[in-house]
C-alpha cells in the first residue's frame, strides 16, 4: 500500500489478497458466495518478528512517516471493531496524525521545495579546495554531511556518522529532497528507499564506495591543476653587457621573489674582539 522498502515479495502476497477479496466479495454480492471478505492493510506491530530487516532501519522508517509500531493489545481491538464493518478493505496507520497525512499525501498543506545541490557532474572534478589530500571515503563523508546540513539546517559537526538519520530529523519529505540532491549532486538516480537500507552516513559512505566506487573515483579525481608543485623562480641569463645594464633595482625584484617563495633572515655582524687576531 504505501511502497515499503524490502518487502516486494509480502506486497506482491498483500496485492493479490485484496484483489481475490474484492472478487470474491463481487460473488458474495451475486449470491455465487458465501460469508464475508475482509482485507486489513496492517502497520508494522510491535511483536510478532514482522519487521523491514535491521532494527535501525525500521526505526528510520517509522520516524520519518511519523508512525509507530502497532501494539498487541491495539491491534486486536482494531480486529474486532473492523469484523462488524461492512466495508472490504480498511488501511490501518498508527502515528502522528499530521506527519501521517502528509506522508500519505492527504494533506492539503504544500510542502516546501529545496532546491538541489548546483554541484553537478558538469562541474567535475567535485574535489574543492577544502577536500585537497582527502582520500575517497573523506570526501564521500565531507559532501554527504554538507548536502544534509544544507538540507536540514544543521552544523555539519553534529552530524554524526553512526547516528540514524531520523535521529537528525529527517522525514519522508526531506528524505524525499534528500534524494534528489545526491541525484542532481553525482547524477545518479537514487531514490528515497535508498535510506532505508542505508539508515545512517557511515552505512551510505560505504554504498557509495562500494556500488558507485568508478564514478566516485572519477567524480573526485585530483585536478591537474592541484599536482603541480610550487613553481620556482626562473632566471634568465642574458649576455654580460646586457646584464651591466640592469640596475641594482632588477637584483633586488629577484631576490624578493626568493622570500616570497621562502622567508630568508640574512643577519650580518662585524666587530674585532681584543688580542683576538682572526675574530
Amino acid at each position: 500500500i504505501l511502497g515499503d522498502f524490502g518487502s516486494c515479495d509480502y506486497a506482491i502476497g498483500n496485492r493479490f489478497q485484496m484483489a481475490y477479496a474484492h472478487y470474491r466479495q463481487e460473488k458474495q454480492l451475486e449470491g455465487k458466495a458465501y460469508g464475508k471478505s475482509l482485507v486489513i492493510n496492517w502497520p508494522l506491530w510491535k511483536d510478532g518478528g514482522m519487521g523491514v530487516g535491521e532494527e535501525e532501519n525500521s526505526k528510520l522508517y517509522l520516524k520519518s512517516s511519523g508512525q509507530r509500531f502497532l501494539e498487541a493489545e491495539e491491534g486486536v481491538g482494531i480486529f474486532d471493531q473492523l469484523l462488524t464493518q461492512n466495508k472490504t478493505q480498511h488501511l490501518i496507520v498508527v502515528g502522528e496524525r499530521s506527519r501521517v497525512q502528509r506522508f500519505l499525501r492527504l494533506s492539503s498543506q504544500e510542502q516546501p521545495v529545496v532546491a538541489a545541490s548546483t554541484a553537478s557532474m558538469s562541474g567535475r572534478p567535485g574535489r574543492r579546495a577544502e577536500m585537497k589530500g582527502f582520500t575517497l571515503e573523506q570526501c564521500i563523508e565531507w559532501d554527504l554531511k554538507e548536502q544534509a546540513s544544507q538540507l536540514l539546517k544543521i552544523p555539519r559537526d553534529k552530524l554524526e556518522q553512526d547516528e540514524n538519520l531520523a535521529d537528525f530529523g529527517f522525514d519522508s519529505i526531506s528524505l524525499a529532497q534528500f534524494a534528489g540532491i545526491l541525484t542532481n549532486h553525482y547524477s545518479i538516480e537514487f531514490t528515497p528507499s535508498l535510506f532505508f537500507g542505508y539508515s545512517t552516513l557511515e552505512k551510505l559512505k560505504k554504498y557509495f564506495l562500494i556500488k558507485h566506487q568508478e564514478t566516485m573515483k572519477e567524480y573526485y579525481q585530483e585536478s591537474a591543476a592541484e599536482d603541480v608543485s610550487e613553481k620556482v623562480p626562473a632566471i634568465v641569463m642574458g649576455s654580460k653587457r646586457q646584464a651591466a645594464k640592469k640596475s641594482r633595482f632588477a637584483r633586488q625584484k629577484t631576490v624578493l621573489t626568493l622570500q616570497e617563495q621562502e622567508p630568508i633572515a640574512i643577519i650580518g655582524m662585524s666587530g674585532r674582539f681584543p688580542e683576538a687576531r682572526t675574530i
